[in-house]
């Protein structure tokens, strides 16, 4: 079976063809924060480029128990929940930095 298709009529197949392509092709969006996809657990480095600290400040504060860790096996995790209630929490703490240290983690 042979077609004999001219260019003028090959154009609106095409057309419809690549339409349809990229109406699917809309569809598909990378994952956002928002999707079920978002990750559940954050590690260290993540955790603390989150909270704009440095890892040793982010250690300090999980060996302190100020920020609940998740541990998983050698891996230390951190719940982007707890990051958030760990921020609305100490909105309203002001003290002077230079009181601020590893000694304050009895109080």
């Amino acid at each position: 079976m042979r077609l004999d298709l001219s260019p003028e009529d090959l154009r609106p197949l095409v057309e419809s063809v690549v339409q349809e392509a990229l109406r699917q092709l809309s569809a598909i969006r990378p994952p956002t924060a928002t999707d079920e996809t978002a990750q559940l657990l954050l590690d260290v480095p993540t955790a603390a480029r989150a909270l704009g600290l440095c890892e040793k400040s982010l250690w300090t504060l999980s060996n302190c128990g100020d920020l609940p860790v998740v541990r998983v096996g050698r891996r230390v995790l951190y719940d982007p929940a707890d990051l958030k209630a760990w921020i609305a929490a100490t909105k309203s703490i002001s003290r002077p930095a230079t009181e601020a240290s590893a000694s304050d983690c009895d109080q």
